[in-house]
């Protein structure tokens, strides 16, 4: 299921409390899922002797751990504990000639970079038996996240909810999501 990225010029409404809390529950067991978090940067570039960037990110996680990043420095945007212009800053003094693809304002520190929190969890499955796992976390709602209506389906509001959504006038929003996979 694709996640929602966190921008580092978002204003979402509660953003920190989105990131922590994923749980898992596998044959009725709650077990703990590793947590770790990627980055993404668009390239950037020309069109019409224009200068913009790319419609699609691209995973920049190695990147910003060859600028002295950590995992703690890349969560920035969701748990507020780390200033984006420290970021920002340790990437415009990083020499890794990389970079050069995504900042074109060396000057600046506004650098466009979204953060991704992953979940993970090794999983062994019993030969001729059924594994229940089930999964909850809180979507990120609020501030200025909208989604069209052509991604929907990716972001998990089936078309019941979107109905409902239309019919009151309101626009798609979640509270606590939960996914039970095997019944």
């Amino acid at each position: 299921m694709p996640a929602v990225p966190s921008s580092t010029d978002s204003d979402f409404a509660d953003i920190n409390a989105t990131y922590d809390n994923f749980e898992v529950w596998i044959n009725g067991k709650p077990i703990i899922p590793n947590q770790h978090v990627r980055t993404f940067m668009r390239p950037i570039v020309v069109k019409d002797g224009d200068r913009t960037y790319a419609d699609t990110s691209i995973d920049t996680t190695e990147i910003f751990k060859s600028c002295d990043l950590n995992e703690a420095d890349m969560m920035g945007p969701w748990t507020y504990q780390v200033d984006t212009e420290y970021v920002n800053q340790q990437l415009l003094d990083c020499n890794n000639k990389a970079l050069d693809r995504f900042i074109y304002d060396r000057e600046s520190l506004y650098i466009p970079w979204d953060s991704q929190v992953i979940y993970s969890w090794e999983q062994k499955f019993k030969a001729n038996a059924t594994t229940k796992i089930k999964h909850s976390y809180t979507p990120l709602v609020g501030g200025s996240v909208h989604l069209g209506e052509e991604q929907f389906p990716d972001f998990c509001v089936d078309s019941s909810t979107q109905r409902g959504f239309h019919k009151g006038g309101g626009r798609p929003s979640c509270l606590k999501l939960y996914i039970d996979y095997g019944g």
